[in-house]
């Protein structure tokens, strides 16, 4: 019973979180105490589930535990980062400056994301609408115009894009619960084996090898990656752990998994860096300063610099994505609309030509 009233709690999405840790970090910078100031979030806190939370931290803080480790008996809302930086905060005695990094890394890859999603919404939403006018247009406007034609045309045959846009607006009203089961049953197994560890590395692989958006899907990855480990090691988290922290932070499961494997290897000795040169993860400006940062003993600021430099890459990479992409599918639709008329206006001036004769 339990368990179904935490499935029927509302959630806690990353803007409330991120919102949450702002206000943290400045009550605390503004001397207020850490009992006091979650306090006074418990009172003003709207959302039930992130309201238990303070409670239960609440609680928790009067017998003596420490913050980092109540907000780990609660994984599905603060990760393993959020977790390890806020230990970090408590240790160095300076918890709010460490809410406030977190607060403006988290903002910062929520942006990323955000430009990355309305980047891509355009272009899917133009191809979503095109298809859904096509199947329109094919199986009901189309047959309503089917019979008319044949009837005109019973001595000379039909031209032959009219023909194959009847035949297959015929064969989409013959099969259609077919394919609609078929597009049922494929999405439901493209959503089963993505829960699957080999599922998840398969469509990770998939997405980075696509032409054009590949390349924006392993930016937006590596501004991730080199913001969260540049963080944790500024935070005096051990580079194997900070490491494996930003690999598990990561939203491809192929990047993730190959970054994982390098745990190891660099915990016997070998360098990061130069594990990283041959990986195909790793675009070459970003390993350049990476070597600097390693050979001037300043990686973690060279990895907070080279996720700077990436995300503004990637900034321009969306601008000329989007540049190209909007005019590319709104020219489909057209094209697309203009077919389709074609092939009901053909038979129409090939008929009045013949009257003409």
């Amino acid at each position: 019973m339990l368990r179904i009233f935490h499935f029927l709690r509302p959630k806690v999405d990353e803007a409330q979180l991120l919102a949450f840790t702002r206000q943290l970090a400045v009550l605390i910078r503004s001397g207020v105490g850490l009992l006091k100031a979650l306090q006074i979030l418990e009172r003003q806190e709207k959302n039930s589930t992130l309201r238990m939370v303070l409670t239960t931290a609440i609680q928790g803080l009067t017998l003596g535990q420490p913050l980092h480790v109540i907000l780990e008996s609660f994984p599905q809302i603060f990760d393993v980062t959020y977790c390890q930086m806020v230990k970090a905060g408590e240790s160095s005695g300076d918890l709010g400056a460490t809410l406030e990094h977190i607060s403006g890394f988290r903002m910062r890859i929520l942006r990323t994301k955000h430009r990355t999603v309305s980047a891509l919404f355009y272009p899917i939403t133009v191809l979503v609408v095109a298809l859904i006018a096509v199947l329109f247009l094919t199986t009901y406007v189309v047959p309503r115009f089917e019979s008319l034609l044949q009837a005109s045309h019973s001595s000379t045959p039909l031209p032959a894009l009219t023909r194959t846009l009847i035949g297959f607006g015929a064969f989409l009203r013959a099969h259609a619960h077919s394919i609609l089961l078929a597009a049922v049953l494929a999405i439901l197994g493209l959503c089963i084996g993505g829960q699957t560890q080999r599922g998840r590395l398969l469509r990770g692989k998939i997405a980075l090898r696509l032409p054009f958006f590949g390349q924006l899907f392993l930016m937006q990855n590596l501004v991730i990656f080199l913001r969260t480990f540049g963080l944790l090691l500024e935070h005096a988290v051990p580079t194997t752990e900070a490491l494996a922290l930003a690999a598990n932070g990561l939203p491809n499961a192929a990047m993730k998994s190959y970054l994982l494997q390098l745990v190891e290897r660099v915990r016997v000795g070998e360098s990061l860096i130069d594990l990283l040169a041959p990986s195909p993860f790793m675009l070459p400006f970003v390993h350049g300063l990476l070597v600097v940062g390693e050979e001037s003993g300043r990686l973690a600021d060279m990895l907070l610099h080279a996720g700077e430099a990436t995300a503004e890459e990637l900034d321009r990479h969306l601008e000329r994505a989007a540049a190209v992409l909007q005019p590319v599918v709104v020219l489909i639709l057209a094209g697309v609309v203009a077919l389709i008329a074609a092939a009901m206006l053909l038979p129409m001036a090939q008929m009045l030509q013949l009257s003409d004769i």
